[in-house]
């Protein structure tokens, strides 16, 4: 699936918005040298939280057309 950019976002675990996180990793990227463990803090509530390699993930042309049409 074509990912929009290689920005990396983690779901907020207070607000569920997806969080930007700074981070800039092609798929291979993302596999060969994750990020690790981060403290981010929520753009949209202000949580902030300790998020690990499996909570980070690529916003997809077709994820964003899905939630554009609902």
């Amino acid at each position: 699936m074509p990912i929009i950019d290689e920005e990396l976002f983690v779901r907020c675990r207070n607000c569920g918005w997806e969080a930007a996180t700074g981070i800039r990793r092609t798929e291979e990227g993302l596999t060969a040298d994750p990020p690790g463990e981060r403290r981010i803090t929520c753009h949209r509530c202000g949580t902030e939280a300790t998020y690990g390699n499996a909570d980070y993930f690529h916003r997809t042309v077709q994820w964003d057309r899905e939630r554009v049409d609902v």
